[in-house]
């Protein structure tokens, strides 16, 4: 059913907006532990995509109230409706300046994976990451799809680029990280992880995405390094967490890639990987770093 649903809409993907687009399925695990059935389409030459909640329609789709047609005229009506920002009225609740100020949020990408789709956005790069800004738009309290924030919208709406900043930093700072045990997360460790676990920690956002936002705040990162007494390293398992140890401690830096590609390949889609470097944040300096191999 699933490679059904993918088929018919990459199809009338293709025929409505052309070749080049990419369409899977995922279920995605949500901090609560809910899992969300998702079509996630990306444009020509994008890494990231807009991810169309189905997960309404799959039950009626299996007792035979909906055909499969149905799922895909659903999937890609909506997808082109947040394509379209101007169809959007009925998708945000206020399609206006204030409106998208109030949902703004911060979203990392790999800079050089997303190079051409960077191109038409406003975004600030951060090392080899680069910041854009998406509207988050949400189904009944669930993050079903988001709307990146380009130089149209802007225009559209009169946004600046410091107006975006600002927003962004403000709606994510209100709902903060969570720092949690390593071992309080996987209490019995990984296949093939040879460090203690008692030694490294888990940062996600509070809502239970978006962790990886927290390396845009310097004030946390201080916090981190005092919070474990000197410098940190940090690695990104994906999108939604950091794993974050003293450097002190020593743990090679090929072991905690290991431990965060491991994380990924059981826990979400290689899209949500960002990067497989490691960060170093300097305690004395206040400065964030790719560690060296």
């Amino acid at each position: 059913m699933k490679e059904n649903i993918v088929n018919g809409v990459a199809a009338a993907v293709r025929k409505r907006f052309g070749k080049g687009y990419s369409v899977q399925f995922h279920e995605i695990v949500k901090g609560t532990g809910m899992v969300v059935p998702v079509v996630l389409i990306c444009e020509p030459g994008a890494t990231t995509g807009t991810a169309v909640h189905i997960g309404h329609l799959l039950p009626v789709l299996e007792s035979g109230e909906a055909c499969l047609q149905d799922v895909v005229h659903h999937t890609v009506r909506v997808y082109e409706e947040l394509r379209e920002i101007s169809s959007c009225a009925d998708i945000i609740t206020k399609p206006d300046k204030k409106g998208i100020l109030e949902r703004v949020a911060y979203q990392l990408v790999d800079t050089e994976r997303n190079a051409r789709w960077l191109s038409g956005l406003t975004h600030r790069k951060m090392l080899d990451l680069s910041a854009v800004y998406r509207v988050v738009v949400k189904d009944d309290g669930i993050e079903a799809c988001n709307i990146v924030v380009d130089r149209a919208m802007c225009d559209r709406f009169g946004i600046s680029g410091d107006e975006l900043e600002d927003a962004a930093g403000s709606n994510m700072e209100l709902e903060g990280f969570s720092c949690w045990p390593f071992s309080s997360v996987f209490p019995e460790g990984l296949d093939g992880m040879d460090g203690s676990p008692g030694c490294m920690w888990m940062v996600t956002g509070c809502s239970g995405g978006d962790g990886v936002v927290a390396l845009l705040y310097p004030y946390y990162l201080r916090r981190l390094a005092r919070r474990l007494g000197g410098d940190v390293y940090i690695a990104l398992p994906s999108r939604h967490e950091l794993i974050v140890t003293p450097a002190k401690d020593g743990i090679a830096l090929e072991e905690l890639r290991s431990i965060a590609d491991r994380i990924n390949s059981i826990r979400y889609t290689p899209e949500e990987m960002l990067t497989q470097n490691v960060y170093r944040y300097d305690r004395e300096k206040k400065r964030l770093e790719v560690a060296g191999a």
